[in-house]
């Protein structure tokens, strides 16, 4: 006999079996109790999370001859043929490779007939979405209008595909992602069934690695049995599924928090040579941020109390190492490259990006990287570092005594100079010009939150208040940048009275920004005392 692959085996027979979908095993359960079964059913959500299962175990249950309490009794004619997939009365049909017009019409002019065995005919059509517009409309009268004998059940991945006549003519169920424990308990039993023998840190890990699809942990489950035999261990699993040993992640971890880009890049390196799967390893790193954070923020969450102690222990000592601000950035920058990584054809080029972005927030002026950065220098200023400076250098030398000293190099003493008089005028220019930097400062960024491409553009230009208009001066580089400034004009005269509240229309000029005349007369009476000094 030919193998059955593990989740074919042991598909749900009845609904105490079909877990981590309990709202809709309730629902189903009282429709079956009160008899009130609907003609058509929409069943929407992540793949392998037993859509398909649900709607076979439902089909098998309202046809069944001896219904016990809620689930088929699995002995009458109409469950044993269920059960091998041989009933006439449930009709599974793949809209993926029967879309078109007429496999709806046939189903249209067959549905008239009665059930050969059940109460019901079944028409169970996977992947819905996939039908064509004219095979949805052909469907439309149908679904609205079935004869009493035909019960519809649609499955679905991608619900937003369907067409709103569609969605009003069902009763519609949203299946969930299935938890990690949850998996984990099903995939355990499972196993011991089929007579195989798992660790279970290693049950653990197919369990997480099949991000929340049931189908997903078994078929990585029948992967391991044929890779190992049937004994596998955590390494074994680990090397299957091409995740990367824990201490490496703790590793590479401490690289990044301690900004140390050289092994960082080092790690990367290291992983092409291995051959592991970068987009797994992205995944897994970002998850490995992602538990740090909760050892910051919630140290005693389940997510974390789970874990073996060991675990724990590396986890709260490099939670406390790192600030907060890059732990953060990096989930983002890790999340972000998780949806990148796909669309390259050099996975390892982008991670090496990102792992320069995470260690360097330096070469970045967003706000996280800032913030990132002010977090490290307080770090190093609550610790006691120096930050080197050219004064500090200069305190840091010894001091000789007069005697060490040759004459020639004893500085002469010279009493202190004078702080200079900054005459009222500049002090007033001075604060104009510090009036006007703030106002353009705020323009700038209340343009960065209204239109970005339009932000991106002015960013590098001047701009100053000029006879109650703001003067925005483009270089000469960039003229070609007036007519999009003269085209938004209405935009930036609505942002400028926002920040300065007044009424400035805001125009364009080619070349650098004048010095007012203010400043220019100072500047010549400088000059003047200069002469005279």
């Amino acid at each position: 006999m030919a193998y059955v692959a593990l989740y074919r085996k042991f598909r749900p027979n009845s609904f105490s079996e079909l877990v981590g979908q309990e709202h809709i095993v309730r629902t189903l359960s009282n429709q079956l109790e009160s008899g009130r079964i609907a003609h058509a059913y929409l069943f929407a959500g992540p793949r392998g999370t037993g859509k398909t299962s649900t709607a076979k175990l439902f089909a098998k249950a309202i046809n069944c001859c001896d219904l016990q309490g809620i689930n088929p009794c699995l002995k009458c004619p109409a469950c044993i043929q269920a059960t091998a997939d041989d009933n006439m009365d449930i009709i599974e049909i793949d809209a993926a490779s029967n879309n078109g017009v007429d496999n709806i019409r046939d189903i249209r002019d067959k549905v008239v007939f009665a059930p050969t065995v059940g109460k019901y005919k079944v028409y169970i059509i996977d992947e819905v979405h996939m039908l064509s517009g004219g095979a949805f409309n052909a469907l439309l009268k149908t679904l609205e209008e079935p004869p009493k004998h035909a019960v519809f059940i649609l499955a679905t991945t991608e619900i937003h595909k369907l067409p709103a006549t569609i969605l009003s003519r069902c009763q519609r169920f949203d299946f969930k992602l299935i938890s990690t424990d949850v998996i984990f308990e099903r995939l355990k039993y499972v196993l011991e069934q089929s007579g195989a023998e798992f660790e279970d840190s290693a049950i653990d890990l197919i369990a997480k690695s099949a991000s929340g699809g049931m189908r997903d942990a078994l078929s990585l489950a029948d992967v391991c049995l044929s890779y190992c035999g049937n004994k596998v261990t955590y390494e074994d699993a680990k090397n299957v599924l091409g995740i990367s040993d824990r201490s490496f992640v703790f590793s590479f971890a401490d690289a990044l928090i301690a900004s140390d880009i050289s092994l960082a890049l080092e790690k990367c390196r290291e992983l092409e040579t291995q051959g592991k799967d970068i987009g797994v390893f992205a995944l897994e790193l970002m998850e490995h941020m992602r538990d740090i954070m909760l050892a910051v923020f919630a140290p005693k969450s389940a997510q974390i109390t789970a874990l073996p102690k060991d675990i724990q222990e590396k986890l709260f000592i490099q939670a406390k190492n790192a600030n907060t601000e890059r732990i953060l950035r990096s989930i983002e920058i890790l999340s972000a490259l998780e949806c990148e990584i796909k669309l390259h054809s050099k996975p390892n080029i982008q991670l090496e990006t990102a792992v320069a972005r995470i260690c360097s927030p330096q070469i970045e002026q967003d706000l996280s990287a800032l913030i990132d950065r002010v977090a490290v220098l307080e770090e190093k200023l609550k610790n006691g570092v120096c930050i080197n400076s050219e004064k500090e250098q200069v305190k840091e030398k010894p001091e000789h005594s007069k005697q060490d000293t040759p004459p020639w190099d004893i500085p002469s003493e010279q009493p202190e100079p004078k702080a200079e008089k900054v005459p009222p005028v500049q002090k007033k220019q001075t604060q104009a010009t510090n009036e006007t930097s703030s106002y353009f400062k705020a323009f700038i960024d209340k343009v960065k939150q209204t239109d970005m491409p339009l932000y991106m553009m002015l960013r590098n230009f001047d701009g100053a208040i000029e006879n109650n208009k703001f003067v925005l001066y483009i270089p000469q580089s960039a003229q070609s940048k007036e007519a999009i400034i003269s085209k938004h004009s209405e935009l930036l005269s609505s942002i400028i009275k926002e920040v300065t509240g007044q009424d400035l229309t805001v125009i364009a000029k080619v070349g650098a920004k004048p010095q007012t005349q203010q400043t220019q007369s100072v500047s010549n009476m400088d000059a003047a005392l200069d002469l005279f000094s």
